[in-house]
């Protein structure tokens, strides 16, 4: 919030937040839309909706024009090795034992490359009309 409050007072022309999709939650419709009821289920996700909010009370209440990003899972091919999160996880098991592990094939997730990742905040910067 420190953040938007500097914006406002250096009078930034777009305010860009990254945000998180574990603002979502739990959801029982597929595919997840921005217009999801949010169920964050962590305190990281609790305070990126509250800074979200925030956003919208301080461009209603002063005006700062901005956009919020909420990215899914961003993998980085430079960290094949680590085997800290799922796409680096099941690029070391097939390299090493020749097989991907997974707990229960159930859950589904968006997988987004860090380049694209990149992306999406530049053309943000460049477009501040961006939706």
């Amino acid at each position: 919030m420190n953040v938007v409050d500097a914006c406002v007072k250096y009078q930034v022309s777009h305010l860009i937040q990254a945000s998180t999709s574990e603002f979502y939650g739990k959801q029982e419709e597929f595919p997840i839309t921005e217009e999801a009821t949010p169920r964050p289920m962590s305190p990281y996700a609790v305070a990126k909706l509250a800074v979200e909010e925030y956003i919208r009370y301080v461009d209603r209440t002063v005006g700062i024009p901005y956009t919020i990003l909420r990215p899914y899972n961003t993998y980085n091919r430079s960290n094949v090795k680590k085997k800290y999160f799922l796409i680096e996880r099941a690029i070391t098991q097939a390299l090493e034992e020749g097989c991907i592990h997974l707990y229960t094939p159930e859950p589904v997730r968006d997988l987004l490359d860090r380049d694209s990742h990149v992306d999406a905040y530049v053309r943000c910067l460049d477009n501040p009309n961006v939706v």
